[in-house]
């Protein structure tokens, strides 16, 4: 009787061991397979990635060959990561080089907006490019005349979503599902209670802090906002000089100052490069001309080209000394043209 009891507990002993054994291989053969699903996933996101930002490259080249016109695209059920000379997804990044482009910091939604404008300064300098989605939302705000924000909201390509909103009205914006909000403030004459933790409406507050921003403009220059808890707060507390309404517009597509500044500066410096070149083909011109009586009295444009250059190189761009030149060179290109001499631009 005892030697079956010990066998007894022997074979319940073994039948214990053998069920660990099979759970413990099971679970290995489980996780084997798991590690290979993912690896083939992560494989297959990155292909999808390469192939979707070839696309979106070719987008954007397209985008800058048409300005003045949005243009709409599909997107696949993916967030991209934008920064100013790159865009990323699944670890994978495509870069702009020396593309200026301005957009959120994060493109979600159905589609992607594509935008482009020339940047004269006052020759042909660059093709400033913007991006969004269409699920971002473009509040412009006014409170006593609704000039400038019909005028800017005319501007603005019709693809995005975008709206026009009294202040009276403001306070009762109602949540739309956007996963980005961005407000625009034309001057500094009627916008005393931004800072105020009652001004944003309620759907806002509750929104996470990175998904509400403004920008503020003033005659010529712009300050950027951004939420912390329930209030809006003036990001550092500069305001920075724009040029022209291509760069306006930038500043109301690029996630925050670090962003706008990246591609700010990035224009300047191409401005320093072409103006180079410009100066160069106006001393080029001084020389040819010297024997020709119809266009050797004709005043070239070489001393404020590189007036140009010298304040598009200063630290912060001097707008002031550029826009001075730019008036003489326009008035220059007008009187070599009358006279039938080569153009400045």
């Amino acid at each position: 009787m005892m030697v079956f009891c010990k066998k007894g507990k022997k074979a319940q002993i073994e039948v214990q061991f053998n069920w660990i054994f099979v759970l413990i291989v099971g679970a290995v053969i489980l996780v084997f397979f798991i590690a290979i699903v993912n690896v083939q996933k992560k494989a297959a996101d990155k292909n999808l990635a390469y192939d979707i930002l070839g696309k979106i490259d070719l987008i954007i080249s397209g985008a800058l060959t048409i300005p003045k016109t949005g243009q709409i695209f599909d997107m696949p059920r993916i967030d991209f990561n934008f920064q100013c000379d790159r865009i990323s997804a699944f670890g994978v990044d495509k870069q702009f080089q020396d593309r200026i482009v301005f957009g959120p910091d994060l493109l979600r939604g159905r589609q992607l907006i594509v935008w482009s404008q020339d940047w004269n300064v006052p020759y042909k300098t660059a093709n400033f490019l913007y991006v969004t989605s269409d699920n971002v939302r473009y509040i412009i705000y006014y409170n006593v005349t609704e000039q400038d924000a019909n005028e800017l909201n005319t501007e603005l390509p019709d693809n995005i979503t975008k709206e026009i909103v009294h202040a009276n009205d403001f306070s009762g914006l109602e949540d739309r599902n956007n996963y980005k909000v961005r407000m625009i403030f034309l001057g500094d004459a009627y916008y005393t209670d931004i800072h105020n933790s009652d001004f944003l409406p309620q759907f806002m507050k509750d929104m996470p802090d990175s998904a509400v921003t403004a920008v503020q403009f003033f005659e010529n220059d712009v300050m950027f906002y951004e939420k912390r808890g329930d209030m809006l707060v003036a990001n550092e507390g500069l305001t920075v000089k724009i040029l022209g309404k291509p760069m306006k517009y930038g500043a109301i597509f690029a996630e925050d100052l670090e962003m706008f500044n990246c591609s700010y500066y990035k224009a300047f410096k191409k401005l320093v490069y072409v103006s180079r070149v410009y100066s160069r083909r106006e001393s080029a011109l001084n020389i040819s001309y010297a024997d020709n009586n119809d266009c050797k009295g004709q005043a070239r444009a070489d001393t404020e080209i590189d007036q140009i250059a010298e304040a598009a190189n200063s630290t912060p761009p001097d707008i002031v000394g550029i826009e001075s030149s730019e008036g003489t060179i326009a008035t220059k290109n007008n009187n070599a043209l009358e006279r039938s001499c080569a153009p400045v631009y």
